[in-house]
Parts: structure tokens; C-alpha cells; sequence
């Protein structure tokens, strides 16, 4: 943690040194998740960690409550997140992305879209593949994956809408829909950075736990702790869907870099059985302990949980 604050404070002084643009929003994008992150912890008011585990902290601490999201640890993921995205985009400008949504890739992209703006990075040769689609939204529909991206990253870099991909969630063949899209990332050469969150029950992508680990991309039964959780990204009265395409484990395991971003007491529990526990396709990312090259970034509260 401590290293991610100095390379980002000796970022700033270069920039200021040399007067550039991108200043403002590397001091702005931070700044913002640090106040929506304090406005948040006080309406959760949830226990510090070392209070609910019982445990002496390492630097003592009076405070008790607002732990829930740790705003530095949250500040510091998503610096960090947009900085290794950024850096493969920058070492290579026709890389190809595997992007992720939900809420913990938001202050990603912000911090992505900030250095776009300012010129620091160049998407014009970036072609991406998300993880998943939702059966039975269009890309028009408001809760699809299709809009997400559109209105949270796509419209606001310079990506060149022919190197969008995303599962077509209306497909009539979904089993052809998920072998051409295999096949698609396979002719682009496989994805160089995979971004991933970590769902409460360990899936990633919508590889939900199951008894074998899955292969390639497919359409997947939702659980009902997925269905639970991500029901309130819907209106209440909305029909949500039970099914959708996603990226198989074999699929997501060919990425040469994999970036999990996991936050929040929420996601300890899985984050430990990630980490600590056998590689188990009852818990999904497991299987990350066997790629070659795996960055895994959290918040205080969801390594809580970890004994090392």
C-alpha cells in the first residue's frame, strides 16, 4: 500500500515539474472516489476489521464504524487497477483488453477516461472483449453489459466501435454465439490484460461453483446468491434475467496478465478461500492460483479474512 502512495505522490511531482495537463486529473479521479468512499462509510457505518476479528491493529487506532469502503485502500486499488491497464495499453498500443463491470471497475474506468482525456492514453488500436452478457438484453436494454460500457467507458475514449466486443445477449444460437467468440479472441491472439472482480460466492465472470471447472465460454444458470446480489442494479419491478453468456475458465485462464480487483467486508470470505484454500471449482477463482501471472488488489476489509 505504501508503495502505491509513493509511486503515485513521485507521479504527481513529475507532472507538476513538467507542468502537464494530466495533473488535474490525477490529483481530480482519486479525490472523487476518496469523498463518495467517506460519504458512503458513513451511511453503512459498518465495524473496522481488527474491531470485529478482535485483533490488535499494527499502528493503534481510537476510531470505531465507518470501515465499509476503507477509502484509501479504495483510492489505492483503483490507482493501481488503471495503472497496469494503462501501462499494457501504453507498451503495447494494439493490445487487447478483457474488460469487466459491475461497481468495482467504475473508478477504473474513471481513471482510464481521465488519462484519455489529457492524452496519456491512446485507444484507437485497443480492441476489448467483455466477460459476460446478460440472455435476453439487447444493447440498448438499460441494465445490459452493452450499456454499461457504452455509457461508463467506451463513449468517452477514442476506441473504434468495430474493436468492441461483447456476448450478444439476443443470440438465437447461444452455443454458436459463445464458439465464435472464442474464436474471435483466439484470431485477435488471445487477451494480453484480463480485468476481473470476485462475486461474494467466488465466481468470476458468471463461472458460478460448480462441481468441474468450466472450459470454454458458454451460457451459464445465475445462482441465486448472483441473482440476489446483482438484483439491485435493477428497478424493483424489473424482470431479471436467470441466464447468461460468459467466458468460460479455460478462456479467462488464457489471458497472459490477469488484474482481480476485489473490495468491501462483503468479499473477505471469498477472498480468503481464493487465496488460502484448494484450488476448488466450488470456489472459481481458486483457479487463479495456477496462472503464471496474476495480480490480485484489495481493499483492507476485503484481505481481512487472510492469515498471511
Amino acid at each position: 500500500m505504501a508503495l502505491v502512495y509513493l509511486l503515485y505522490l513521485g507521479m504527481l511531482a513529475w507532472l507538476a515539474w513538467h507542468r502537464m495537463g494530466q495533473l488535474w486529473p490525477a490529483l481530480v479521479v482519486p479525490a472523487s472516489a476518496f469523498v463518495v468512499g467517506t460519504l458512503v462509510r458513513k451511511l453503512i457505518d459498518r465495524p473496522r476489521p481488527y474491531t470485529a476479528l478482535g485483533f490488535t491493529p499494527l499502528f493503534p487506532k481510537d476510531k470505531t464504524g465507518q470501515s465499509m469502503p476503507s477509502r484509501h485502500c479504495f483510492s489505492a486499488a483503483a490507482i493501481a487497477a488503471a495503472v497496469l491497464i494503462a501501462g499494457q495499453v501504453v507498451d503495447k498500443p494494439g493490445c487487447v483488453l478483457g474488460l469487466a463491470t459491475g461497481s468495482t471497475p467504475l473508478p477504473i474506468y474513471r481513471e482510464l477516461i481521465a488519462m484519455s482525456h489529457r492524452g496519456v492514453l491512446d485507444f484507437s488500436k485497443v480492441t476489448t472483449y467483455n466477460l459476460d452478457e446478460y440472455v435476453g438484453l439487447g444493447p440498448d436494454h438499460p441494465c445490459s453489459y452493452r450499456r454499461f460500457m457504452q455509457e461508463n467507458l467506451f463513449s468517452q475514449i477514442n476506441l473504434p466501435a468495430d474493436h468492441i466486443h461483447i456476448p450478444n445477449g439476443l443470440a438465437e444460437d447461444k452455443d454458436e454465439e459463445c464458439h465464435n467468440y472464442d474464436a474471435a479472441i483466439a484470431a485477435a491472439g488471445q487477451i494480453d490484460l484480463q480485468l476481473l472482480g470476485l462475486g461474494a460466492n467466488g465466481h468470476i465472470g458468471f463461472n458460478e461453483p460448480a462441481a468441474h471447472f468450466t472450459t470454454n465460454s458458454y451460457c451459464v444458470k445465475l445462482s441465486e446468491q448472483t441473482l440476489h446480489d446483482n438484483r439491485r442494479f435493477f428497478d424493483k419491478n424489473a424482470v431479471m434475467p436467470t441466464h447468461a453468456l460468459t467466458m468460460g475458465i479455460a478462456s479467462i485462464m488464457q489471458a497472459q496478465h490477469i488484474v482481480l480487483v476485489a473490495t468491501g467486508l462483503g468479499k473477505a470470505d471469498a477472498v480468503r478461500r481464493m487465496i488460502e484454500g484448494p484450488v476448488d471449482p466450488m470456489v472459481p477463482a481458486s483457479i487463479l492460483q495456477m496462472h503464471r501471472h496474476a495480480t490480485i488488489l484489495l481493499d483492507a476489509d476485503a484481505a481481512s479474512q487472510l492469515k498471511k
